[in-house]
């Protein structure tokens, strides 16, 4: 909408120099943000030094179209952190990695107690190159389509006390590299199931390559309509 007109580039590393450009957009501290922006850039670099950006919020909501963290093109690294503390965090897409050159382009998204996340569509890495890491303690995490995909998924996440909002789907709706669950419970509420014509229906919804905590508190929460069923750990296929 009109109200979307700004874009933003936080920490950018456009020319060279000594020193890393840091830009973060602190609203911490029990004060309410009320944001709503096109494109946010977190963290950037297109020299040979080093760039890192952030934004952190606790209260209010924070809406972005966009946001594009750790974009590295050259040699210089890129760290770029969300974190929410608390909140509303909306966005459209979120891309968590977008390494083209030899830097590391690192992107950290951490939810904690009672922060919440909502990403409309999807959250990915937009090259193979680059990590991308989430780490949610008792936070919630919502998403329209996917996390990663296959071939290229987020490298990992940590789960303790949090909730994880998914659609379901014929292939997994999630993909990460390592998965590291803890705590008590960590809830999976189900959006969306796809058309089948035979029960029971099994759908795969998080694909990981390294189980590195206890699968056994994925627990189901809310599924769509009357639908019944519960969260399993499959093994063999590591989903």
């Amino acid at each position: 909408d009109s109200a979307r007109s700004v874009t933003i580039t936080l920490g950018n590393r456009s020319n060279s120099g000594s020193g890393t450009p840091t830009g973060v957009m602190d609203f911490t501290g029990g004060h309410p943000v009320d944001v709503k922006v096109n494109t946010v850039t977190v963290g950037k670099s297109n020299q040979t030094g080093n760039g890192a950006g952030g934004i952190s919020i606790d209260a209010g909501t924070f809406d972005a179209t966009t946001i594009n963290m750790a974009v590295a093109s050259n040699t210089g690294a890129v760290n770029a952190t969300n974190l929410v503390n608390g909140g509303v965090f909306i966005v459209g897409n979120l891309s968590m990695a977008n390494q083209t050159g030899t830097g590391i382009a690192t992107g950290n998204l951490i939810i904690n107690t009672p922060g919440a996340v909502i990403v409309s569509n999807s959250i990915v890495k937009t090259t193979t190159a680059g990590v991308g890491n989430i780490v949610m303690t008792g936070g919630s995490l919502t998403v329209g389509t996917n996390i990663g995909a296959a071939g290229n998924a987020i490298d990992s996440l940590t789960v303790v006390d949090s909730t994880l909002t998914l659609p379901c789907a014929l292939a997994p709706s999630a993909y990460f590299t390592n998965l590291t669950a803890g705590g008590t419970a960590n809830t999976i509420n189900v959006t969306s199931v796809p058309g089948f014509f035979a029960y029971p229906a099994q759908f795969p919804l998080i694909s990981y390559v390294n189980a590195l905590g206890d699968n056994n508190t994925l627990v189901v929460g809310t599924l769509p309509n009357s639908f019944k069923g519960y969260i399993s750990n499959n093994v063999s296929t590591l989903s």
